[in-house]
């Protein structure tokens, strides 16, 4: 305000006259009303963008609740951390103490030989500062759940499936498709680990959408039957997988076009918000807006490239009973 009237009042202060001092104080203090405006509307639009929404928290709400809830997951973990040599002592209802064992396969935070008390209810987790919270996002299980990712064991599996249908061979692959950028870019934001199911037969036509192979009833055979027939192995199995990788690229098109135009849209109102505050406020510098812009065309790019790799094969002979 002193900048903008500093001429008018060294003026004023070499020729001073009551009318020219009663149109300055009119005047600084119509400048001051317009400033408070336009303060007020830019208060007015960061309240909007971070107040509470009660319509977009409900669903949110009620999807914590089923988790919180859902003791198929429960069931589930509890054969995970068996599966990884863990000892898992039961505490009560949904209350566990689970150890190192001396077989463990991974390595857990958070676990020592002597244990410590998980529960799966959010309830009694808050009422005892000594009973950790076990949810889908708890340091222990996702680091169980990567350590059973990370695994050799079970990327590729073969099965029969007896049946009156014509005899066919189907093959199942289980691509992923991720984004590999900087960690400051936090491009799984936009573009988690994604997994893409494929499945071909000996046609390489696709059979993703094929029920019946989707709930066949498999039982174990000897794969070497079928791998170590020549036609089979230098000819059918390499076309299938390639048909499979090329149908899971067709597909990859559609995430990738959604999760650039979801990083575009947030980043560039940021841009915004911040452009149109800095004309409020002098602490928002230009360089804040320009790595701003910089961070969006770094992230745009990282997401136009994800790889797709191979992660899990299944294959599965279909023959009569």
């Amino acid at each position: 305000m002193a900048t903008m009237f500093s001429g008018r009042l060294a003026a004023l202060s070499e020729s001073f006259t009551a009318a020219t001092m009663a149109k300055l104080i009119s005047d600084t203090a119509a400048e001051t009303k317009k400033i408070g405006k336009q303060l007020q509307r830019g208060y007015d639009r960061l309240l909007e963008l971070n107040s509470n929404k009660s319509e977009v928290a409900a669903p949110l709400i009620d999807g914590i609740r089923k988790q919180d809830g859902d003791t198929e997951f429960e069931s589930f973990f509890i054969r995970t951390l068996d599966h990884l040599g863990v000892e898992v002592e039961e505490l009560g209802s949904r209350g566990y103490l689970l150890k190192t064992g001396p077989g463990q396969s991974a390595s857990l935070p958070g676990l020592t030989p002597d244990g410590a008390m998980f529960t799966f209810d959010r309830p009694r987790a808050l009422s005892r500062e000594d009973v950790g919270f076990l949810s889908q996002d708890h340091p222990v299980v996702r680091a169980a759940i990567e350590s059973i990712l990370g695994m050799e064991t079970g990327n590729s599996v073969f099965g029969v499936w007896k049946s009156d249908l014509p005899g066919a061979v189907f093959l199942e692959v289980h691509l992923v498709l991720e984004c590999v950028a900087p960690p400051n870019l936090h491009a799984d934001r936009f573009l988690p680990a994604t997994p893409l199911r494929v499945v071909v037969d000996q046609t390489l036509a696709d059979r993703g959408d094929d029920e019946a192979f989707r709930d066949a009833p498999l039982s174990a055979g000897d794969v070497f039957g079928l791998i170590d027939t020549p036609v089979f192995k230098k000819k059918h199995l390499p076309a299938m997988l390639g048909k499979a990788i090329e149908i899971g690229t067709a597909r990859k098109d559609s995430l990738i076009i959604a999760a650039r135009n979801k990083a575009s849209e947030q980043y560039s109102a940021e841009i915004e918000r911040l452009t149109d505050l800095a004309q409020l406020n002098r602490s928002v510098t230009p360089a804040e807006i320009a790595s701003l812009e910089s961070a969006k065309s770094a992230l745009i790019a990282a997401l136009s490239e994800p790889t797709l790799r191979v992660d899990a094969l299944k294959l599965v002979l279909r023959t009569s009973p």
